[in-house]
C-alpha cells in the first residue's frame, strides 16, 4: 500500500492497495479514501505475485505516476487514470531477480539519486542480497552495493530514504516522533526511529540489523556497525515525504534562505559525476562572474533545481530530464573526481548548449516559490 501525495491526477491522502483477485488470475489495483472506507478497483494487472510494490515518483524521472513493481521485476505506471506496462527491469547476466521494496531515493542521494531503488532479496529467494538502481527509459538496473547480510535463511528485506523533507510522524504514546519505521514481523510491533537524513536504511531480515547507507562522496557505504540491531525478524521500512511543492530561486538559496544551502543535510550534491561540498555549492551560488560562461547560469539553476526536490518540491517529467541532462552535460567536460565549475574550477560552456536547459530549470524553480 501507499499514501498518494498530491501530484497530479492524484487526490492527496488517497490510499493505494495491491491484492490479488478472487480467482487469483490477476492482481487488482484499488483505492480508499482520505477519510476511509472500502477500496474501489481501479484497475488490474494479469497475474499473482507475492507482492507488488506501490512507490510515487516523487523524482518525475518515471513519468510522474505511481509505478507498480512485481517481484519478477514487471514496471506498470498508473497516471491517474490508466494502467499501462511500461516494461520489464533488467539485470546483469545471470543475476536472478526478486524484487523487494522498491523506493525513489532523494534527488541529492550521490549519483543514483532520483532513481528508484530496490533489494535483490537473496538466501531461498533467488536474489543475490545486493542494492540495485534502475535507469529510467531503459529499466536497466546496475548493482549498487552488496548488503552484509547474516541469519538463516540470510536474506536483506527492505530499504527506505529518509529525505530532507522527511514527515516527523507522532509516535504513540509519547512526546516524541520518529522519520523511519521498521515492521516487526511475529511481534505485531512497530520500531519507530528518529532517524538523520540524508542516508538510505537496509534491514535485514533473519539476524535482526538495521543498517545505515550513505554516500561518501566517492561510493555507496553502509556504516561500520549497524544503526540498530536485535530486532528481530524485520519486514518493510517505511520513511514518510512531506512534500512543500513550493521552491526557491538562486536569489532565495544566495540570500534569504542561505542556511539550507550550508546546512543542506546530504553535505553536498553530484554534480556532473562530481560531489561538491556544502561549502562548494554556496560558492557557486555566490559567484556572479557570469561573463557569458554558460557553466556559471547552468550550475546555478542545476544546484537551485536539486536542493528544491530535496526539500520536497515535484517537478514535472521535462524538468526532472532537465535536471538529468544537465548533469549529463556538465559530466562530459568535468574528468570523474575533479571540480570544474568555477570559483573551484576553471570549466566553459557555451549559453548556446545551455540556454534550453537553463530555462527549463528556471521555470521550475520559479514555479511556485516558498513565502
Amino acid at each position: 500500500m501507499v499514501i498518494a501525495p498530491a501530484l497530479a491526477g492524484f487526490t492527496a491522502g488517497t490510499v493505494y492497495v495491491a491484492y490479488p483477485n478472487a480467482t487469483g488470475t490477476a492482481t487488482v489495483l484499488a483505492s480508499i479514501p482520505a477519510g476511509g472506507g472500502a477500496p474501489a478497483p481501479i484497475g488490474s494487472i494479469s497475474g499473482t505475485f507475492d507482492h507488488v510494490g506501490l512507490i510515487f515518483d516523487t523524482s518525475g524521472l518515471y513519468g510522474g505516476a505511481l509505478l507498480l513493481v512485481t517481484e519478477s521485476g514487471q514496471l506498470f505506471t498508473y497516471n491517474g487514470s490508466t494502467i499501462s506496462a511500461s516494461g520489464a527491469i533488467s539485470t546483469p547476466a545471470g543475476v536472478n531477480l526478486h524484487i523487494e521494496s522498491p523506493a525513489i531515493s532523494p534527488i541529492g542521494f550521490g549519483p543514483l539519486g532520483g532513481l528508484l531503488w530496490f533489494v535483490n532479496e537473496g538466501g531461498d529467494e533467488a536474489g543475490d542480497n545486493k542494492l540495485y538502481a534502475v535507469t529510467p527509459g531503459t529499466f536497466k538496473a546496475q548493482a549498487v552495493i552488496a548488503i552484509p547480510v547474516g541469519g538463516n535463511p540470510p536474506r536483506a528485506e527492505s530499504i527506505a530514504f529518509v529525505s530532507p523533507s522527511a514527515c516527523a510522524v507522532p509516535i504513540p504514546g509519547q512526546t516524541t516522533s520518529a522519520t523511519l519505521l521498521d515492521a516487526l514481523f511475529g511481534l505485531n510491533q512497530l520500531a519507530f526511529y528518529n532517524a538523520p537524513a540524508t542516508f538510505a536504511y537496509v534491514n535485514i531480515e533473519y539476524d535482526g540489523n538495521l543498517l545505515q547507507l550513505a554516500y561518501n562522496g566517492v561510493s555507496y557505504s553502509f556504516s561500520g556497525s549497524p544503526f540498530d540491531t536485535g530486532l528481530g525478524q524485520q519486514e518493510h521500512l517505511t520513511a514518510g515525504v512531506c512534500l512543500s511543492f513550493c521552491t526557491l530561486t538562486q536569489g532565495g538559496y544566495k540570500n534569504n534562505f542561505n542556511s539550507r544551502v550550508t546546512n543542506f543535510p546530504g553535505g553536498g550534491l553530484v554534480l556532473g559525476g562530481t560531489f561538491y561540498t556544502n561549502s562548494d555549492l554556496n560558492k557557486i551560488l555566490q559567484n556572479n562572474a557570469v561573463k557569458g560562461n554558460g557553466l556559471i547560469s547552468l550550475a546555478h539553476q542545476l544546484i537551485t533545481a536539486m536542493l528544491n526536490v530535496a526539500y520536497g518540491a515535484l517537478p514535472t517529467s521535462a524538468q526532472a530530464q532537465a535536471i538529468q541532462d544537465a548533469n549529463s552535460l556538465i559530466a562530459t567536460i568535468q574528468p570523474p573526481g575533479t571540480k570544474v565549475i568555477p570559483p573551484l574550477g576553471s570549466g566553459f560552456l557555451s549559453p548556446s548548449a545551455t540556454s534550453a536547459l537553463e530555462t527549463t530549470l528556471d521555470q521550475f524553480n520559479s514555479s511556485k516559490e516558498c513565502q
